[in-house]
């Protein structure tokens, strides 16, 4: 699973838009932000609204202690190899 994930919609189907913002909460992700809507003028001309909705998953994004710990021991076994 990512730790980012970035929801387009329109306002033409909200209801889409909506559903894929609510089915990635149940997934685990939690709003980043505030939504991003931006106007678009189709060729006929008509305007049309496209929402942006940004995502993050907080449990992705965690480290695990044991990894820090891990890079760690590898930069001292750089450091001691540049020293040689």
């Amino acid at each position: 699973m990512s730790p980012y994930k970035l929801i387009k919609g329109s306002d033409k189907n909200l209801a889409a838009f909506e559903e894929q913002v609510a089915n990635a909460m149940l997934d685990g992700y939690d709003l980043a932000n505030d939504l991003v809507v931006q106007l678009k003028t189709t060729p006929s001309g008509e305007t049309e609204a496209v929402l942006f909705q940004a995502m993050v998953c907080e449990e992705v994004l965690e480290f695990d202690e044991d990894d820090d710990e891990e890079d760690e021991e590898i930069d001292e076994y750089e450091e001691e190899a540049q020293l040689s």
